[in-house]
């Protein structure tokens, strides 16, 4: 299963949360195959600089995860998502996770369940009773 992850389930494998556990053993699994888009990154590395983590936590992370880079296309479709809620960089994550034909979203955060809803990609939340 390809399972593309966002910055708030990623973020779940660096400190520790109530869903972490459950967000580790789902990444152990060996039927999973973690994909992201390049956002990731910088997402994570600010993340880490907030909660004052180590850079070193974020590239071992990274370096477990396939990082996919946009078609410039992407941008335009992001722009016409669906949602009037839907921030820019989260519609950069759903397109980007349709481009690369994604399973399912790894995502904790509420609008981005909602624009996965609505383009068709199941969302996944380990650790949290499924909606």
């Amino acid at each position: 299963m390809k399972a593309f992850l966002d910055t708030s389930a990623a973020a779940k494998l660096l400190h520790v949360e109530a869903e972490t556990a459950a967000m580790v053993d789902f990444a152990d699994r060996a039927d999973i195959d973690l994909v992201g888009s390049v956002l990731l990154e910088t997402e994570l590395r600010r993340t880490a600089i907030r909660r004052g983590l180590n850079q070193s936590d974020v590239s071992a992370l990274l370096d477990g995860i396939s990082l996919y880079s946009f078609e410039d296309t992407d941008f335009l479709f992001a722009g016409l998502m669906p949602g009037e809620n839907l921030r820019s960089l989260d519609a950069l994550h759903v397109q980007c996770a349709l481009g690369i034909g994604a399973d399912c979203v790894i995502t904790y955060d509420t609008r981005m369940m909602d624009a996965c809803g609505q383009v068709g990609l199941p969302t996944i939340q380990p650790g949290r009773a499924q909606r």
